[in-house]
């Protein structure tokens, strides 16, 4: 026997050989001769002859047993090669199309998600191909068991399918590292184009917008500072963005250079490899690193690998790993184009507060050189003081700020000097003149002395007294000038140039010197004047002139000298306050630069970590949480902001001393100079008195006097000048005030004309169109007119023109009936054979001809038309106009008055976009019901074949006008071949009830129901008669539904309705319909809205819609009117904080720490989801974009944000792209079912469910119709169960729907947006945490259980035991009632036992007070409480006050409807049991009791028995016990599930010793070695969940649930310790070392109910966990309920194996490291090593092969 051959052709070569061979042995000449000639030597030999016919016929049997199953082994074999071979060759495929794709960066946008798609398909078929693999596996195993002869050559195609098989699988995991590594790459530079692109515009908009010069007014450059300042912060947001993409640039790869163009020739280009790679001798690993030589091929590269050998490696197999220099230089560039911008800020910035501080440098100049020595007499030496000092302090700001600026140079710097010096001088004269102007009295007495002196000569004494006088005054004009240059400078600068400058005054200031002859001369004038005192003669009269004054006020200005001196002296050595802490600033300096430092480098590393777990999250595929912890910079910047701080506040305080100080000195010294003045008045009285014996008799005194008397006249005049001039002013305020308030209320009236001449120029509009209308329609009558009357007029003439044709006819017919009267005889013959033949007689139908008798029997001609017919007084002709509706119809809607002749097609309007597909398709459907399809343009019709041949509709819309013809011309029955109307087609489902009447409408109104079978039409009861219509099709019709679209508004309408509005053509009089005019629209929420699809959403009429287009309203109307439907909405636009009394956007609220992070995103999704984020303060709406870019929401929330916004743009279908709705995303797994809910929840209490099609609200109804939601989720959304329970209400912690939430609002006054309040904890009671119970009534005698409703609803528990029973289990919610007529009213309702109490009434009639009712609205009252008070008051009134109760529902009332606002769950806290008999619950005098009743209250949650956690992992193929860690570095568990397990046991006690099953501690452990480092760090917050977190104020030991609730735990891994300690016999409390229930927990404050029944829900716990037998997604009490437990030691194992249990291998989980794989020699093809996500090996599976397998081991 030949051998097997080795590939299909040889095989088929051998089929076709063994064939022949089979056929030749199945009768074989020499077979016979053999057995002929042993048949013929039988006689001879018989024994011998039967042995070996016996012996040859067992030979020949043999042989074809043998050709036989050699047959059927050849065909075995080529079986299974050929299925072998098909399988590799679309592995082979699959591997050529992946190895040829060019991963470069050319249209990386483009292909990304195009491969990304295809890359999707290509796992999805490998799952199929892997079910196809087991069936061929087990065909393979069959034919090795049973030993198939070319076992070897079956067992090779195998080793080749499983070698190209697992090759396939490792370029699936490179294609994932590319796809992941080219999304960052283009991610990367699409943000860095964006980036740079902000900055441009950044950049842009602070030149154009943020330029000065000295021009610009000082109002308008204070705004240009703030907007400045604005810019610098949002400079600061875009620097974090521009660092983040300058971290992103170090982990970008290259792909330039998988470009073959892209030389690499020299560059020493470094590459990765992704996998294991062979070719003949030379292998690179997974993650070496090789240099790359020639990229000329884009599949094949050639590298040089490690140990310096070259190969040729598939491109797809390596990485060129980062830094890629262009995206470091693109970031970089970004980063420098950033300081740039910087740059420019900062110098606009210096120039802005330049011209600022010179603007009002020259303010207070101006206002210096203004002053007069008047005017500065009238103000307090602190007013104009303070002028000064503002100049000042203005001048150095202008020198500090104008040393960087543009705008100004030296000569303005000079010109600025001069101007400050020149003010400066002006000053200080007008300060040294002020005291002189102040003693004008004085000198008038010096004035008169002088006179008296003159007159006296020998008066000497008096001479001295003068220049002592004198003297003293010069003397006190020194002095006061250099006190008021030394009070000048009441502060010190900060410049130390100023400083010195200063310094350099104080050197000149002493000079003093130079005037102390004058002191000297002051001292000799008063030595002189006592020496003439005492030499008076002492016999004479003596006038003693009192001295010791005017010694003392010499001595004080002597003091005042010298301490005039020592001051100079002091200023002059000693440095000021301010140089004293110059060096202090210094240190203050370096600490800031330092903060800085540290701050800088706390904020790399924190970036660094972002990158770091951004790409962790990426390499897992798993979230990472991220907890919101205080970032160490921030302490730092406030160590330093108040290290600032403290010195600014010891620099003003040092100042504010030092300015003290000089005003208590300038104090002190005018003091002086007021006491020196007194003294001088005192001493002047005294000479005066002296001096009034001289001076009465002198003239001149009297003179003075009267000169004085004339001043004092003349200030008297200009004082009433003065009031009559402020008497005037107040008059002018009084009429202006008169006259704004005038000017108002004309404004005001102003405004009323206006908005009524608004209102009539509307209503005129108004009349106007309506009138323009109007005469529209006129000329359109009178144009139908003329063309009826000239139709009239040809018809008229046709008709004439026949009539004479027919009395011709008929003459002569008259006068060949007279011929024959001459022959009586054979009269009676003649009339009797002269008959005409009814079939002779033909009309024309509408598409065959019909003859007189079909007409007659259908009813369309009557019998004496017939008779008339068949004598021949009538003719086909004549008839044939009477009938002519019957036999053509008034015809169909030819085409569009359209276009450059006026005519168009249906077909041509659909392409040239001016009708919609639809409403064009449903008028050929019209044309081609009645008869043909038309051509309006060269009056022809023609078939539907004719009209596709001919171009005149399209080829696919054959088939469904072929379907409208066959209404014509009949259905032809697919059974028997009969032609059928359409009424008996519609039966026979040949065509839908829909299609059916649309088409039998147009019939009816073209002429009536076309009988298919004879062409014509008949009335509707004919065609009901001839059962051409049923009776339904009947009732149908006189319905009248609009069953086509109108192209001009795109509604529905009726065909007959289309038909009017059509005009006829005067050259064909075809109907053209009107073209359309431009859709009506209105704004709606994103985009414009036709006016049509509001109609189809049942938000307006179809009159709304003709009164648009009359223009008796308009678009804005239609806005206004549907503005909750359009564009507003009535969502929760903010926060109200009650403590603050103050309004706050809801981002804000959380920024202050009045919401937490997960209620602010839960409000923020809610209002993105309804159409906009409100800005609650300036009562605006925007985008989520426009809201991140005005600061109203975070760039944390941005994504959430932006996924929430596209419940209002429309998701988009992964598979099509398509836009699809918020239910279709939910239903499609893009959005988290209950997150959907949320959303959904928050559309319909915000306005209605958005249309993300149409831009716009619909109501839930119209939104259930259009199947935007199931059945299911309508259901969910009107119960308002726990599913819809989605909110949070910071106020009292209830979880509530989005409609209750927003019922616990209030509007704002100002806005009247929709505000939630956060009270004010500090006046609010804490609530108490409720829970409900259930009381149940068990009756002894059925042992049944049954509720207190139920038992009194059979009467087994009269009216008032119901009421106290349900008490115990009492649910009261707020309500509110609308009533018939529009009026609401609050009202509280006992959800139990249907009673509610009307709150306005009760309020009315006093059974509570107006402070009980605030105090429940603003929450210092729970329902509960205000519950009691009403019952405990209405006990003693007959009934309660406005209560209803009903027996079968709680609230079940006719005329009203009540929306829940907000519920409160009443706990019982004891057992009821009684044993009372029962009567009659109708009988009212009956005492309340129950009869042989126990009534028990049922437990919260059921309790779980404590067990241990999973110890230990089972080895189903070794059959050992195994630690953890083992099977993790085995490959038979992923990190994650690992990960799980030990946090598992750590939360729960310790980890597990899989020797003797004890608890021990992560350090224990880890020296133990069950765990290694990197997992003990991993799984440490876990072990804190048992021993407990420590509170830092009260050092109390907290649970894992009271973490979680702290913050100090996130939220993800705290649920799942509290489910791992749950599942395991209860939460534990590490301060008392015991475990907790659940109402325990509840009690204890722990969790809220919601958690609680989460936690118990173990049906619905997270699969987090990967089964290591079946790799199929568990939770953990899936993985405790498969455990198998260990006798001695109690270790619970998990079963786990390296090969899944579920079959061929999966591409998703190779996870195993442990061996490696061969290749074919010479192959380019090898083993990898690589693993995807764990996430995805849910789904796949691997089977074994008993050498080499498809298992995930061999692809290691």
């Amino acid at each position: 026997m030949s051998s097997w051959g080795d590939d299909l052709t040889v095989i088929e070569q051998q089929i076709a050989n063994h064939n022949g061979f089979h056929s030749s042995i199945q009768r074989s000449a020499e077979v016979d001769r053999a057995r002929t000639e042993l048949l013929r030597g039988k006689d001879q030999n018989a024994e011998l002859t039967k042995s070996c016919l016996n012996k040859l016929e067992q030979e020949w049997d043999s042989l074809q047993k043998a050709s036989y199953q050699r047959s059927v082994q050849l065909q075995e074999l080529r079986n299974i090669i050929e299925e072998i071979f098909g399988q590799i060759m679309w592995v082979n495929d699959r591997e050529e199309e992946e190895l040829v794709f060019d991963w470069g960066d050319k249209n990386i946008d483009v292909y990304i998600p195009q491969k990304q798609e295809s890359f999707s398909k290509l796992m999805s078929e490998l799952e199929q191909k892997e079910i196809q693999l087991n069936v061929l596996k087990s065909k393979v195993d069959n034919l090795l068991r049973n030993n198939h002869p070319a076992s070897d050559k079956i067992q090779a195609y195998m080793e080749t399918l499983q070698t190209q098989w697992s090759w396939l699988l490792q370029i699936t995991k490179c294609i994932n590292v590319h796809l992941k590594e080219n999304a960052r790459y283009s991610q990367f530079y699409k943000e860095a184009r964006e980036m740079n692109n902000k900055l441009q515009k950044e950049h842009d908009n602070i030149r154009k917008n943020f330029s000065c010069d000295k021009s610009t007014a000082l109002h308008n450059l204070l705004e240009l500072q703030q907007g400045l300042e604005r810019e610098r912060e949002r400079l600061t947001e875009q620097r974090e963005m521009v660092q983040q993409l300058v971290l992103k640039s170090k982990s970008i790869v290259r792909l330039k250079p998988r470009n073959p163009d892209e030389k690499v020739t020299g560059q020493n280009i470094l590459v990765q490899a992704l996998c294991d790679f062979r070719q003949d001798e030379k292998t690179i690993r997974k993650g070496d690193e090789g240099i790359l030589k020639d990229n000329s091929e884009r599949t094949t590269w050639q590298v040089t690998g490690p140990g310096g050998m070259d190969m040729q490696v598939p491109a797809v197999c390596l990485l060129v790993p980062p830094p890629n220099p262009l995206a470091v230089s693109l970031a970089n560039k970004n980063s420098q184009y950033y300081e740039a911008i910087l740059t420019v800020w900062n110098q606009l910035y210096i120039n802005v507060k330049s011209m600022i501080s010179w603007q009002y440098c020259l303010l207070d100049i101006n206002r210096i050189n203004s002053l007069t020595i008047n005017m500065l007499s009238k103000m307090s030496p602190e007013e104009y003081n303070s002028i000064m000092r503002s100049l000042e302090m203005h001048f150095q700001e202008f020198k500090k700020h104008s040393q960087g600026s543009e705008l100004f140079g030296a000569e303005d710097h000079k010109l600025m000097e001069s101007q400050f010096t020149g003010a400066t001088q002006h000053y200080s004269k007008l300060v040294v003149d002020l005291p002189a102007y102040g003693q004008c009295a004085p000198c008038c007495e010096i004035h008169l002395l002088n006179i008296t002196l003159h007159s006296r000569p020998p008066c000497f004494r008096l001479n001295s007294l003068k220049s002592l006088l004198k003297d003293l005054l010069k003397a006190e004009d020194v002095v006061k000038v250099y006190e008021a240059r030394l009070t000048e400078k009441e502060t010190a600068s900060l410049d130390p140039n100023e400083v010195q400058k200063y310094h350099q005054v104080l050197k000149v200031i002493i000079d003093l010197e130079q005037k102390q002859d004058l002191l000297n001369s002051l001292l000799v004038d008063l030595n002189k004047i006592q020496q003439y005192n005492e030499q008076m003669d002492q016999g004479r009269y003596r006038c003693i002139i009192n001295l010791s004054q005017y010694a003392e006020h010499v001595n004080q200005l002597s003091d005042r000298w010298k301490r005039i001196h020592t001051q100079i002296n002091n200023r002059s050595d000693a440095p000021s306050p301010t140089e004293r802490l110059l060096f202090r600033l210094e240190l203050l300096e370096t600490v800031q630069k330092d903060g800085e430092t540290c701050i800088n480098a706390i904020k790399n590393y924190e970036l660094e970590l972002a990158v770091y777990s951004a790409g962790l999250e990426t390499l897992l595929n798993i979230p990472i949480k991220r907890t919101v912890l205080q970032s160490p910079s921030s302490s730092i910047s406030e160590e330093a902001s108040s290290l600032n701080a403290h010195y600014l506040e010891l620099l003003t305080r040092s100042s504010d001393y030092y300015k003290l100080l000089m005003a208590s000195q300038k104090n002190m010294e005018e003091l002086k100079t007021s006491s020196v003045i007194q003294t001088s008045q005192y001493q002047c009285n005294s000479l005066q008195q002296e001096r009034d014996d001289f001076l009465k008799k002198m003239a001149t005194m009297e003179q003075e006097m009267m000169r004085l008397k004339k001043l004092e006249d003349e200030l008297s005049r200009i004082k009433l000048s003065l009031e009559s001039e402020l008497r005037l002013k107040s008059q002018l305020q009084e009429d202006n005030e008169r006259i704004k308030k005038d000017f108002t209320q004309w404004k005001t009236k102003c405004a009323t004309h206006e908005e009524l001449i608004r209102k009539h120029n509307s209503e005129r509009s108004g009349l106007e169109s309506q009138f323009n209308s109007v005469n529209a329609e006129m000329e359109r009558l009178r144009t139908q007119l003329k063309e009826t009357e000239e139709r009239y007029r040809l018809l008229s003439q046709n008709l004439e023109r026949e009539r004479a044709e027919m009395q011709a006819l008929r003459d002569s017919q008259q006068k060949e009936l007279l011929r024959p009267q001459r022959k009586p005889d054979g009269a009676t013959k003649y009339t009797q054979t002269d008959l005409m033949d009814a079939s002779s007689l033909v009309f024309e139908g509408v598409r065959k001809k019909v003859t007189a008798q079909q007409l007659h029997d259908c009813g369309v001609i009557d019998k004496v038309t017939f008779e008339q017919l068949m004598t021949g007084q009538r003719t086909v002709e004549d008839v044939s106009v009477d009938i002519r509706l019957n036999l053509k119809g008034t015809g169909a809607i030819a085409g569009l008055a359209a276009g450059p002749k006026g005519k168009m097609t249906f077909t041509e309007a659909k392409k040239q976009k001016l009708i919609s597909d639809e409403s064009g398709n449903m008028l050929l459907e019209a044309q081609a019901a009645t008869g043909y399809i038309i051509d309006p343009r060269a009056n022809v019709r023609m078939t539907v074949e004719a009209a596709c041949l001919n171009g005149l509709v399209d080829e696919a819309d054959k088939k469904r006008l072929l379907t409208a013809e066959a209404a014509c011309v009949g259905f032809r029955d697919p059974k028997t071949g009969k032609l059928l109307p359409v009424s008996q087609a519609m039966k026979k489902g040949i065509v839908n009830q829909e299609i059916a009447l649309r088409l039998l409408q147009a019939q009816e109104a073209a002429g009536g129901i076309l009988d298919p079978i004879l062409s014509v039409y008949v009335s509707k009861d004919t065609a009901m008669d001839r059962d051409l219509v049923d009776e339904d099709l009947y009732q149908a019709l006189n319905a009248r539904p609009d069953c086509y679209i109108d192209p001009d508004t795109g509604l529905r309408a009726r065909y007959v309705t289309l038909k009017k509005r059509c005009k006829a053509d005067l050259s064909t009089s075809l109907l053209l319909l009107p073209a359309p005019e431009k859709p009506m629209t209105v704004q709606g929420l994103r985009h414009e809205v036709s006016v049509s699809d509001l109609v189809d959403a049942k938000l307006l009429q179809p009159s709304d819609v003709d009164h648009l287009r009359e223009g008796k309203i308009t678009s804005q109307d239609i806005e206004h009117r549907l503005r909750a439907y359009l564009r507003g909405s009535t969502c929760i636009a903010g926060i109200y904080d009650e403590a603050n009394d103050c309004a706050l956007p809801i981002y804000q609220a959380m920024k202050e720490g009045l919401l937490r992070p997960g209620t602010t995103l839960e409000l923020l999704e809610a209002q993105a989801a309804s159409g906009f984020i409100i800005d609650p303060i300036h009562n605006e709406y925007h985008t989520v974009e426009e809201a991140c870019k005005k600061g109203l929401v975070g760039v944390e929330f941005k994504e959430k944000l932006l996924s929430a916004e596209r419940a209002v743009t429309g998701y988009k279908d992964p598979g099509t792209n398509n836009m699809i709705s918020l239910f279709e995303a939910i239903e499609r797994g893009l959005i988290e079912k209950g997150h959907g809910i949320r959303l959904l929840e928050a559309q319909i209490a915000s306005g209605g469910i958005i249309d993300p099609k149409h831009s716009h609200r619909i109501d839930v109804d119209v939104a259930y119709q259009r199947s935007y939601f199931d059945e299911e989720m309508n259901q969910i959304l009107k119960d308002e169960g726990d599913d819809t329970k989605g909110f949070f209400d910071p106020n009292t912690e209830d979880n509530l729907t989005y409609l209750q939430l927003k019922s616990r609002c209030i509007p704002d006054k100002k806005t009247g947006l929709v505000l939630l309040p956060l009270y004010d904890k500090k006046k609010m009671q804490q609530k108490n945490s409720t829970r409900k119970r259930r009381v149940l009534i068990v009756d002894p005698e059925s042992n049944k259980e049954m509720t207190v409703r139920e038992a009194y609803e059979k009467k087994l528990i009269d009216y008032e035991t119901f009421l106290e029973l349900s008490q115990q289990e009492c649910e009261w919610e707020e309500i509110v009632i609308i009533a018939p007529d529009g009026s609401t009213s609050t009202a509280i309702m006992d959800m139990q036992t249907g009673i509610q109490y009307d709150l306005k009434e009760l309020l009315a009639k006093g059974v509570i007070d107006q402070v009980v009712f605030d105090k429940y609205h603003s929450g210092n009252l729970t329902i509960t409480e205000l519950a009691y008070m009403i019952t405990n008051k209405t006990k003693t009134l007959s009934k309660p006050l406005r209560s209803s109760v009903a027996s079968s529902s709680f609230a079940s009332q006719t005329t009203m409807k009540s929306h829940i606002i907000k519920t409160e769950t009443v706990k019982s806290v004891e057992s009821v049991s009684t044993r009372e008999t029962i009567q009659d619950p109708s009988s009212t005098n009956t005492a309340k009791h129950i009869s042989s009743m126990s009534i028990k209250l049922t437990p919260l949650v059921e309790t779980i028995e404590e067990q241990n956690p999973v110890g230990a992992v089972f080895d189903t193929e070794k059959l050992e016990k195994i630690s953890i860690c083992d099977a993790l570095k085995r490959g038979i568990i992923d990190s994650i599930t690992a990960q799980r397990l030990l946090e598992a046991q750590a939360c729960t006690g310790g980890i597990v010793s899989p020797e003797n099953g004890r608890r021990i501690s992560i350090q224990e452990a880890t020296r133990l070695g069950v765990l290694d480092d990197e997992m003990a760090n991993r799984i440490k917050p876990a072990q804190k969940a048992y021993i407990g977190f420590e509170d830092v104020k009260t050092k109390r030991k907290m649970s894992a649930a009271e973490a979680v609730k702290e913050k100090w735990l996130p939220y993800e891994a705290g649920q799942r310790f509290l489910e791992f300690q749950y599942l395991t016999g209860g939460l534990f409390d590490p301060e008392l070392g015991c475990r907790r229930s659940l109402e325990e927990a509840l009690q204890l404050g722990w969790l809220d109910m919601r958690a609680a029944q989460k936690l118990q829900d173990t049906r619905h716990h997270p699969k987090t966990l990967t089964c290591p037998k079946t790799k199929l997604r568990i939770s953990y009490k899936e993985a405790l309920e498969g455990c198998m437990t260990e006798e001695n030691t109690g270790v619970r194992m998990l079963p786990a194996s390296t090969v899944s249990s579920r079959g061929i291998s999966s591409p998703y989980n190779l996870s195993n490291p442990g061996s490696a794989s061969g290749s074919r020699s010479g192959s380019r093809r090898g083993s990898v090593d690589y693993s995807l996500s764990p996430t995805s090996s849910s789904k796949y599976s691997s089977f074994s092969y008993s050498k080499t397998s498809f298992s995930s081991r061999s692809l290691s």
